[in-house]
């Protein structure tokens, strides 16, 4: 099967199979990410990236994406972090006189909102998972 043979929808559409698309894309992408990493670490992926343009090209465009995106998410988190401090030294008298709504002023990361599991992190188990569900849908899309 394809990883898009032309038919459906053009990237352009904003429809529900273009968001199922983009689902199974960034399913395909994390489980990706989580198997090379798992062979940069096993020192094994050289096998696979000397032999493989598409790969290698591929998972050197996937890490930069991943450092910049970390390095955005830290600062986001520092910000934050430096916003709740700010807002800790203020009384609630001055709060009021500087027209600041604590609930709003915080970010919903300053009440522990859960993050998505990094890649770098997930077990053996995660991928697995990933795969079965890659799997099912595949099953259920061209052999159903």
């Amino acid at each position: 099967m394809p990883c898009y043979d032309g038919g459906g929808p053009s990237y352009s559409d904003n429809t529900d199979e273009l968001r199922r698309m983009k689902a199974r894309i960034d399913l395909l992408a994390r489980v990706a990410c989580r198997a090379l990493t798992e062979l940069e670490d096993n020192g094994i992926a050289d096998f696979l990236l000397l032999r493989d343009d598409e790969t290698r090209e591929f998972w050197e465009k996937h890490k930069e994406f991943d450092r910049k995106r970390k390095t955005a998410e830290a600062e986001k988190l520092r910000l934050e972090e430096l916003k709740k401090a700010a807002l800790a030294k203020l009384t609630d008298e001055e709060k009021a006189a500087l027209g600041i709504d604590v609930l709003k002023a915080l970010s919903p990361a300053a009440f522990g909102k859960k993050k998505k599991i990094s890649p770098v992190r997930a077990t053996k188990a995660d991928i697995v998972k990933d795969m079965h569900k890659i799997i099912n849908e595949v099953y259920d899309k061209d052999v159903k």
